[in-house]
């Protein structure tokens, strides 16, 4: 059964608006990690094996054990992507579809092995659990909707992601272990909502919206029924958003004057805001709360950074420095940061896989424009892709691992 209120709840505020404004760039006092790879060097990408034919292959999450998920591209002489989830041991395994459907991607792992995705057929798509043994099960869309998508699983098994029968007005769900779906309701007047994050309480993040999908959008944190409370942005922003938190409530997101300015934004747990300064945006935050992104000054494309649960912010280098700058992707709970630098030209085809260790140390994973880090687990376990050069004029990637 599905949960669909009124869409009258009053904005409720869930952290005082407490600011920290960070400086980075130029003026910032924290001094960068070292850059060079002083830790021992990590072995080449162990690039992930997929079946004869494929084009490409994505890694989209890894769990504790070392279980990869992600999907690939032309399988044999099928064109269409398919959800593949590699085994702690590294073996493959293509996950198979609804009956019935003709393409399949997942997005998402949690400890216990169910992966989460979507399944669909030119008719519409599904969200899709598949169980550890590969069986794949439909998770109904909000009554009224047609399509639906699951992005994300979390520790107890509640399954996030979104329900629509206008793509455009898509509203955010959640699925209980036994399939229950509750919609994750918009704030005030707003119509649309978009699920980014839920930790293992329950508790979910994201955005709610109006009618406008590039209007402006508001930060919220839904309770596990699915009711919705407004975060709190500095004063003179319009437009913010939430995309991670974890189990102690700390919450990562963006915001800014409009839609077009953004930054990025970490809601403390004790209700204090820290805002990235002068530009940057957050990625992943682990569970001491310790937050992982990419600091930017004027002129430059950015440096990873690392801030502590108190705002303090680290550069982990390489500094932003004319054309050499660098992003941080990841973090896991002993600190240890992944991501890529480049020189020149930001697309992947041209990144370099980093790793910043708790000690200071940065290790380069692998040579110039030939790796990217995506992910990192608590054991280590580094997830990213392999870049293959000189294919139909841009570089090929394919899921690898570093041990």
């Amino acid at each position: 059964m599905s949960k669909r209120t009124s869409r009258s709840t009053p904005f409720a505020t869930a952290v005082a608006a407490t600011v920290v404004v960070l400086a980075v760039g130029p003026a910032a006092s924290a001094a960068p990690a070292a850059v060079a790879d002083t830790a021992p060097a990590a072995p080449a990408p162990l690039v992930l094996a997929t079946p004869a034919g494929t084009q490409f292959s994505e890694p989209t999450g890894v769990n504790n054990n070392g279980v990869v998920v992600g999907w690939l591209y032309g399988e044999g002489t099928n064109s269409a992507r398919r959800a593949i989830r590699w085994n702690a041991d590294l073996t493959p395994t293509v996950l198979a579809p609804l009956e019935g459907d003709t393409e399949d991607q997942a997005f998402g792992v949690n400890d216990a092995g169910t992966v989460v995705g979507f399944s669909r057929r030119q008719s519409g798509t599904h969200a899709v659990t598949w169980a550890p043994d590969g069986t794949a099960t439909a998770l109904d869309p909000l009554p009224g909707d047609t399509n639906a998508r699951a992005a994300a699983v979390s520790s107890t098994g509640v399954v996030i992601g979104s329900s629509w029968a206008d793509a455009e007005q898509q509203h955010a769900v959640a699925w209980a272990p036994d399939g229950t779906a509750v919609e994750l309701e918009p704030l005030g007047d707003d119509v649309r909502t978009v699920v980014s994050g839920i930790n293992g309480s329950g508790v979910a993040v994201g955005y709610s919206q109006g009618a406008d999908s590039v209007g402006p959008r508001h930060a919220v944190l839904w309770s596990p029924d699915g009711t919705p409370t407004a975060l709190n942005s500095p004063t003179g922003w319009a437009d913010s958003g939430a995309v991670g938190i974890n189990d102690a409530g700390v919450v990562i997101g963006f915001g800014g004057p409009n839609p077009a300015a953004t930054l990025g934004l970490i809601w403390h747990a004790d209700g204090s805001i820290t805002q990235v300064a002068d530009f940057g945006w957050v990625t992943a935050v682990n569970g001491s709360g310790t937050v992982a992104g990419t600091a930017a000054s004027v002129g430059t494309l950015g440096s990873a950074t690392k801030w502590a649960p108190d705002g303090t912010a680290t550069l982990l280098g390489p500094k932003a420095s004319g054309p050499v700058s660098s992003s941080a992707t990841a973090i896991n709970d002993d600190g240890t940061v992944v991501g890529y630098s480049w020189t020149g030209d930001p697309a992947r085809e041209f990144q370099t896989a980093l790793r910043w260790n708790p000690d200071g140390t940065t290790t380069v994973l692998s040579q110039p424009d030939v790796a990217s880090a995506r992910f990192v687990n608590n054991p280590g376990l580094v997830v990213g892709v392999s870049l293959v050069h000189g294919m139909r004029g841009y570089a090929a990637h394919f899921a690898a691992v570093w041990k």
